[in-house]
């Protein structure tokens, strides 16, 4: 019989004759650790140190043992605590610092693993592959294109309204957008990741008018006799009168423009993550946008059209002998009416919009919570923003994860009221992400987003949405290959939005009306790991 067989068969009696007599004790619990470890018996380690600390039973070689028991099973999150306590008791250990460091590594928490890689020793250090104190972590890059049915469902509708006097519409559709970014170590307690990023929005412009002119004039001639009876001592006499009635006609005219422009957008983002204590770290953020566009505008002027002119030939006849006839002429105030008249004008226009906030990332186990908030000028209002994401891992590791995101948004306006905007809007926005590992390879999330928002900012500032249109609804789904060196991911976002337009009433007045669109957005991400 082998030394190894012979063991386990020594070591199994053993076992089964210390629990029979069902003594907790130190030398139990150790031998029963330590048996079930060299063996790779993971489920049984956990169970004897369990019992173990149930009974006051406490130090390094159990907690290590244990933290290696949750570690080969991938649940990091208690294996990180079993590693943490085994430092408490033994600060140099190399073997527990290894452990700890890829415990940190493989749950997310890179910023605890780098602060531990800084007390390790040089072999150590060089073992796990740790960076200097200013590295490039890894490269991000990601494009996209969203498709949209706007133009296609809402660029012949009726702006004019019954009061059949025009209306305006501006209407977003398709996006191209590119982002490069990249996270960079500086330290122990300090990342930065700077990125730029450029969208390109394929906009329309509507004008629907009626504008009036004249149309010809209408003609009438009409003859009458007229007897005047005798008044102030002058006898009664009769008179032929001749009326030339002209009234201008005018005619009016439907018109239609649009007019197709570019939106161009480059943004700069920079976002720190500042380690300050294990498993909390500060997040503050900043997000530029540098908008270039096309301002459109349709201008009126009055013009008075002459509207009704009547002269009158008035002839009076006296009585005989005289053969003389005594004629008139007289002219009656004439009428104008005044028309409108629209033109087109438009002008390149150019304006910055920015975010900027702050987060607190808080690791609890197998809960890390993050409280933020920001605060943001975008299209000529200010916007406030705060909340709360609570992400949950069930087993302890990456391999399933929860995270609900619920925002408080505040808007008021800055320089004037818009229609698609009312001052002092609050809302409350709700995001729910689940992610799950496939395989070896492969992750996939889903997400659905509920509540209505515009102008919003979202991921640690990463996100800012300063399209106009509010979004109604939004889910997607993200495939994520994770390799050694590099992560490709493929996100798909259905949004639903809203569009707005203007229908001119009487007395320059308007009344806003909304109808709905849907964008089919995919983007593609590449990240490589350096």
């Amino acid at each position: 019989m082998s030394r190894i067989s012979f063991f386990i068969v020594v070591f199994s009696l053993f076992s089964s004759v210390a629990m029979s007599q069902d003594e907790v004790n130190f030398n139990n619990i150790d031998l029963q650790t330590y048996g079930f470890a060299s063996f790779s018996e993971w489920d049984s380690v956990i169970h004897y140190g369990k019992l173990g600390l149930a009974n006051n039973i406490d130090y390094f070689y159990l907690r290590l043992r244990m933290g290696e028991a949750y570690y080969y099973k991938q649940k990091y999150a208690p294996a990180i605590k079993q590693f943490e306590k085994a430092l408490k008791s033994n600060s140099g250990d190399t073997t527990t610092q290894e452990f700890l460091y890829y415990s940190y590594l493989f749950s997310g928490r890179e910023s605890d693993a780098r602060n531990l890689g800084y007390k390790m020793t040089d072999d150590i250090k060089k073992d796990v592959h740790l960076k200097k104190n200013i590295s490039l972590k890894d490269v991000y890059f990601e494009t996209g294109q969203a498709t949209s049915n706007n133009i296609s469902q809402n660029g012949s509708i009726n702006l004019a309204g019954s009061e059949n006097l025009g209306g305006s519409a501006a209407l977003t559709n398709n996006i191209s957008y590119t982002h490069i970014g990249m996270d960079i170590n500086i330290g122990k307690w300090l990342s930065i990741y700077p990125g730029v990023s450029f969208v390109n929005d394929e906009d329309m412009q509507l004008f629907q008018t009626v504008n009036y002119a004249p149309g010809g004039r209408s003609s009438n001639v009409s003859d009458t006799v007229v007897v005047h009876p005798p008044r102030n001592g002058h006898p009664a006499f009769t008179s032929y009168d001749t009326v030339y009635n002209v009234q201008q006609l005018i005619k009016s005219s439907d018109t239609a423009m649009n007019f197709k422009y570019k939106l161009k957008q480059t943004e700069l983002y920079l976002k720190c993550n500042i380690h300050v204590a294990k498993g909390l770290d500060i997040v503050p953020f900043f997000h530029l946008l540098s908008v270039k566009t096309i301002n459109f505008k349709a201008n009126n002027s009055t013009v008075n059209v002459g509207l009704y002119d009547s002269i009158t030939r008035h002839t009076q006849v006296p009585k005989p002998p005289s053969s003389s006839k005594d004629t008139i002429v007289y002219h009656d105030t004439s009428y104008v009416t005044p028309i409108q008249k629209y033109n087109y004008s438009q002008k390149d226009t150019s304006f910055y919009n920015y975010a900027f906030g702050l987060a607190i990332n808080k690791n609890w186990g197998r809960v890390t919570t993050s409280l933020f908030a920001s605060y943001s000028n975008l299209n000529n209002y200010k916007q406030k923003e705060g909340g709360l994401t609570v992400t949950w891992y069930p087993e302890g590791n990456l391999n399933l994860y929860f995270s609900s995101t619920i925002t408080a948004i505040q808007e008021d306006t800055i320089k004037h009221i818009d229609f698609k905007h009312l001052p002092g809007i609050k809302n409350m926005v709700f995001n729910q992400v689940a992610g799950t590992k496939i395989c070896k390879y492969i992750w996939l999330e889903g997400f659905v987003t509920l509540g209505t928002f515009s102008d919003f900012t979202e991921s640690n500032g990463f996100v800012v949405d300063n399209n106009t249109d509010p979004v109604m609804f939004r889910c997607g789904i993200k495939p994520i290959l994770v390799f050694k060196r590099f992560d490709i991911s493929l996100t798909y976002e259905f949004i639903q939005k809203q569009s707005s337009y203007i229908t001119d009433m009487p007395q320059n007045t308007y009344i806003t009306n909304t109808t709905k669109y849907r964008n089919n957005f995919i983007i593609g991400g590449v990240k490589w790991k350096l």
